[in-house]
């Protein structure tokens, strides 16, 4: 569930999930499936590195009110939100979304067996628990 930062702000904020990753004895080829709350950085950031996806093998669970929101670069205006935010949402989600290896849900859903996501707005208006 979310990835952290990755190396988005710096490496003495993030980056080492690969490191625990293979201190858990996995590889980044293993994960088959990552769920995420929502679409900031600090919970994004680690699906990538160097623009390509650090989980090829991954189907990636988000809200689809959560894709909308940061695929439309008009909410930029209307929310009044940074720009920046909108980038960094294209950097770590669009080579899974390319890939086709996205699948977003709406309201309460049973993603996985054992899982189930509900929304939970607030953080971000698009903001879910997974």
């Amino acid at each position: 569930m979310d990835t952290g930062a990755g190396t988005f702000f710096g490496s003495k904020l993030g980056g080492e999930l690969q490191t625990s990753l293979k201190a858990a004895g996995y590889t980044p080829n293993e994960i088959d499936a990552i769920l995420l709350t929502h679409i900031h950085t600090d919970h994004s950031g680690g699906l990538v590195e160097q623009g390509k996806r650090v989980f090829p093998a991954a189907t990636l669970y988000v809200g689809k009110p959560d894709v909308d929101f940061w695929f439309d670069r008009a909410n930029a205006t209307r929310f009044n939100v940074a720009e920046k935010y909108f980038d960094e949402a294209a950097k770590t989600v669009k080579p899974y979304l390319d890939a086709d290896k996205v699948k977003s849900f709406s309201g309460k859903t049973a993603l996985l067996p054992g899982i189930t996501a509900h929304p939970t707005p607030g953080h971000t208006p698009t903001h879910s628990w997974s």
